[in-house]
């Protein structure tokens, strides 16, 4: 166990000398077909959005479903950015279907495997391994080498939801081969090294998953993808909370709320909350803790996401409500628990969160 560790590590700290290498040379152009309004949604998403369904006033009117499934597949990538995977998830569709009457099978795999990424975020983990499927099945009669590196990236971040972590490795080690040898991978290579950092982790493994996260930050380099790099910084600070390092937790909490700013991204707007309130909480600040994970359930619950807002509610209630029985039990002891006024704000926490369990439950149903 101890040597394939080892052989683990090493292969991590080659691929961060591959990753400086790679970092010091020219970006290579990108063969997928792309709109130009696909990169400008990862910088300013909504200035993207309007003008995207400006284009597709004037691409519907001449018929051009070439130009249409770009621009949809340009408005999946705004949408991802905003965390608006509903939205994401029609743009993928739409994309598929004006792909199909384009007769562009490169542009419907395309439109498959973002739709199948807002599936898994969605958690329709079924529709979403059936699209990815068919996408595999177009690259078989169309290969083309990037795309299979993103529906390896996809099958990972399935897993991942699923708390499959070794699966999670597994697929990101695909990928990562896959792509070794195409300069143009660096945003997938960059979110495998990513999941795959988030799943070691998980496992407890936090020096290669750190070497994993170094790698991804050397090989993103200058590229502008203001939530990849948000991605990264949760990643560590997630790595850090496990291991008590509070200042590390807070520049990266400092870090996701810039960037989450800089995109109007309330998801990560939350993420950067609940970052700084587990960092209170390791520091011992219980009043900061309950400011911070407040502020990221507001955050979440815009979003209608009830399994974030569920965690950040949980992290909110245990720690006071158990701080909170033990003062108490101390002042007036446990016969006068029950009518102590403080009390009646956690059993209104306690329902806060039931009431997002409920949600939670009922989505899971549908």
């Amino acid at each position: 166990m101890i040597k394939t560790a080892l052989q683990s590590i090493a292969c991590a700290l080659v691929y961060l000398c591959v990753a400086k290498a790679a970092a010091s040379n020219p970006v290579a152009i990108d063969p997928t077909p792309r709109h130009a309004l696909e990169k400008r949604a990862l910088t300013d998403p909504a200035g993207a959005q309007q003008a995207i369904s400006e284009a597709l006033v004037d691409a519907t009117a001449k018929r051009d479903f070439t130009e249409a499934a770009l621009l949809q597949l340009a408005r999946a990538n705004a949408c991802r950015i905003l965390a608006d995977w509903a939205c994401q998830s029609d743009a993928g569709l739409a994309a598929i279907a004006a792909a199909q009457f384009a007769n562009m099978p490169i542009l419907v795999a395309r439109g498959k495997i973002v739709t199948a990424r807002a599936d898994i975020l969605l958690q329709d983990f079924t529709r979403a391994e059936s699209e990815l499927a068919d996408a595999e099945l177009i690259l078989k009669e169309n290969p083309f080498p990037l795309l299979t590196g993103e529906i390896l990236l996809a099958y990972s971040s399935l897993s991942q939801a699923v708390a499959k972590d070794d699966l999670t490795i597994i697929y990101a080690d695909r990928g990562l081969e896959a792509l070794r040898d195409i300069p143009a991978a660096v945003a997938i290579q960059t979110r495998l090294l990513r999941n795959r950092a988030s799943a070691l982790a998980k496992k407890q493994d936090y020096e290669r998953a750190r070497v994993d996260l170094s790698a991804a930050r050397t090989l993103l380099g200058e590229v502008a993808d203001p939530k990849l790099k948000a991605e990264l910084s949760l990643e560590l600070a997630r790595i850090a909370y496990a291991q008590k390092d509070v200042p590390t937790q807070v520049e990266n909490a400092n870090e996701i709320l810039r960037l989450a700013t800089q995109l109007q991204n309330s998801q990560l707007l939350g993420l950067g909350y609940e970052t700084l309130g587990l960092a209170a909480q390791s520091a011992g600040d219980p009043a900061d803790a309950i400011l911070q994970l407040r502020k990221a359930a507001a955050a979440f619950r815009k979003l209608n996401l009830r399994r974030a807002e569920l965690r950040a509610l949980r992290s909110l209630l245990l720690p006071n409500f158990l701080r909170l029985v033990a003062a108490l039990g101390q002042i007036h002891g446990l016969s006068h628990f029950l009518l102590a006024p403080p009390v009646n704000a956690m059993a209104a926490l306690a329902a806060q969160v039931a009431q997002a369990n409920q949600a939670v439950r009922k989505r899971g149903h549908a």
